[in-house]
C-alpha cells in the first residue's frame, strides 16, 4: 500500500477512536475543590459577588459586562480567550452560597458552579466550589476527561481568588 493512502487512513483512524471514546464519556461531570482562605466570609463573599472587579483578579478575563438575562435574573458576561460567556446569579444566600449558572444553551458547554462558605474556627475561611457541568462534544469531553481534569478551571479559579487576598493555596480535589 502507498504511503500517500496510509497516511490519510492513519489519520482518520485516529480522529475516529477519539471521537468513539469521547462519545463514551459521560456528558456530565461534577467535580469540587475546596481551599482555606486567611480573609473572612464577608471578605471572601465580597469578592465572588463583585463580578465586576472579577478582572482585577482573574487574569485570564479580558473584558467583563452587564447581561440582562430573559428570566430577569443577575447576569454579567465574561470575554477571555475561549470567547464570550454569559452567566447569571442562580442563588445567593450572604456569607454563605452563591450559585452561578452559564446563560447560553448554544455554547458546547454548560452548568452551574455552586460556591460554599464556612468561617474556619479562628477565623478565616473555607470554600468549596462545585462544577456540575455537562460536555456536548465528544472530542471536547475526552480532553476534559484525560487531558484537563475536569478540576483544573476550578482549581486555576480559587488560585486566583487567594491571590486576590495575597494567598498562595493548594486547592483538595475530590
Amino acid at each position: 500500500m502507498s504511503w500517500y493512502l496510509l497516511v490519510p487512513l492513519i489519520v482518520v483512524a485516529v480522529i475516529a477512536v477519539v471521537l468513539l471514546a469521547g462519545s463514551m464519556i459521560e456528558r456530565d461531570h461534577k467535580a469540587t475543590s475546596t481551599i482555606e482562605l486567611k480573609a473572612t466570609p464577608a471578605e471572601v463573599w465580597a469578592t465572588l459577588t463583585d463580578w465586576q472587579q472579577f478582572p482585577t483578579w482573574r487574569k485570564d478575563l479580558k473584558a467583563i459586562e452587564a447581561f440582562s438575562a430573559p428570566d430577569g435574573k443577575t447576569g454579567w458576561v465574561e470575554t477571555s480567550d475561549w470567547g464570550r460567556m454569559p452567566l447569571v446569579i442562580e442563588r445567593a444566600d450572604a456569607e454563605r452560597l452563591f450559585v452561578g449558572r452559564i446563560a447560553d444553551d448554544s455554547l458546547p458547554f454548560g452548568g452551574t458552579w455552586t460556591h460554599r462558605l464556612q468561617a474556619v474556627p479562628g477565623g478565616g475561611t473555607r470554600l468549596s466550589s462545585t462544577e456540575d457541568g455537562f460536555i456536548k462534544p465528544a472530542f471536547f469531553r475526552l480532553m476534559a476527561k484525560v487531558v484537563f481534569g475536569y478540576h483544573k478551571t476550578l482549581n486555576d479559579y480559587q488560585r486566583a481568588l487567594a491571590g486576590k487576598f495575597g494567598e498562595s493555596v493548594t486547592p483538595v480535589n475530590s
